[in-house]
């Protein structure tokens, strides 16, 4: 389980660090507070093992620019703590980059330098280098992390590499699911040949292909959704997807129809399936690996009749000892905030010069208003922050 955070320079989190996060985290904020930023940094760290380290930076850099606006000669700074079972090891992993010279490399290597190993860069305009370092319980054990970013991650499953690299590598990526605010299942999807029956695509398209891979190959996995996604939403007696050759549909039978096959499924029916499949998808690629499920704004679309029973079913896919999971989550939402422990909440804001802040929610909140009202509710008096002036 991630325990702390730590960024420096990337987008407006100029300096932010953020400790002791729980099985279940949500950020709440007003919008352009930092919090899809937040998110980003870590789908960044994931998109860096599954791709060539300059080919991802130079995405982020010229898809979403990564540096802090007016920062140009220091670098960013990532770091992560992650707590690993089943002998809950410490594991600390820091990258140090400079994205406008890596991304002009043309050759990428390693080379000793000061009794560490650093990856070096040669490009036409000279010599780069970007230091990473990998820490167990504070003792270094060399800096192999981002000399994984060159390699195929299949050798990361030997024993070339030391089994805490190797657990905090996986959790990272591949057990590491991302889901933005729109993501939602479609009805019906064309055959996508390369599309990734493991991983869900951030936007959520690929569901019903991940769904229908399941279903053929993790029967028990799938019955498993269904059978929370029949809880969850009580109008549903049943759901199928098939698979004609050409294109993959949901099919979905309400009790209201007499079990007749829906003419229609709703938004938020359709996004709460995408984020039952970000969950289930990692039961298929060892499933007791420890894994991650980042999700912005989960609420949206859902009646909010619907929120308790949805936070509800988050934490007890956390208590599972035998697939521990976490989730990170965002929301704008009070009435959705009334399900959560002040402690599983961190508050971001911006101050005038554009920088984010992260703060917890303020003991007091908890033991003067807790007794009577809800978090959502007490949020919206602006005992705390993370509300728009």
């Amino acid at each position: 389980m991630l325990t702390r955070l730590r960024f420096k320079n990337w987008r407006s989190l100029r300096d932010v660090e953020i400790a002791d996060l729980t099985p279940l985290t949500v950020f709440i904020g007003a919008n352009a507070s930092g919090k899809t930023n937040i998110v980003d940094a870590l789908a960044f760290l994931r998109r860096l093992l599954t791709e060539r380290s300059r080919d991802a930076v130079f995405f982020a850099e010229n898809v979403r620019p990564i540096r802090t606006v007016g920062v140009t000669d220091e670098p960013i700074e990532i770091e992560v703590e992650y707590k690993s079972p089943p002998q809950h090891t410490n594991i600390a992993y820091s990258l140090t980059i400079d994205p406008q010279e890596l991304s002009q490399m043309d050759e990428m290597f390693f080379e000793r330098i000061d009794d560490e190993l650093k990856l070096v860069g040669r490009g036409k305009t000279g010599m780069g280098r970007f230091k990473s370092g990998f820490f167990v319980e504070g003792d270094g054990v060399g800096n192999l992390f981002l000399q994984m970013l060159t390699i195929p991650f299949e050798r990361i499953t030997t024993g070339e590499f030391p089994f805490e690299f190797r657990t905090l590598a996986q959790f990272l990526s591949p057990h590491s699911q991302f889901l933005n605010e729109s993501a939602s299942a479609p009805e019906r999807s064309p055959i996508t040949p390369s599309t990734d029956y493991l991983n869900i695509d951030q936007d959520g398209s690929n569901t019903l292909d991940v769904l229908n891979f399941m279903q053929q190959n993790h029967p028990a996995v799938f019955a498993e959704l269904m059978n929370d996604f029949r809880w969850l939403l009580a109008h549903v007696e049943d759901a199928s997807i098939t698979f004609d050759g050409r294109e993959t549909r949901l099919t979905v039978k309400e009790r209201p129809l007499s079990g007749q096959t829906a003419p229609t499924v709703s938004g938020g029916t359709l996004r709460l399936l995408a984020m039952l499949t970000a969950y289930y998808a990692l039961d298929m690629q060892l499933p007791e690996l420890p894994g991650l499920v980042v999700i912005e704004e989960p609420d949206t679309g859902l009646n909010p009749g619907l929120l308790k029973r949805f936070v509800e079913q988050l934490r007890e896919y956390t208590r599972r000892t035998d697939r521990p999971r976490q989730f990170i989550l965002t929301t704008h939402n009070p009435a959705f905030l009334d399900y959560f422990q002040p402690e599983e909440v961190r508050v971001v804001s911006r101050d005038d010069k554009g920088e984010t802040h992260v703060e917890r929610v303020p003991d007091s909140i908890k033991e003067i208003w807790l007794d009577e009202y809800g978090l959502g509710e007490v949020w919206k008096t602006r005992a705390f922050g993370g509300l728009p002036e």
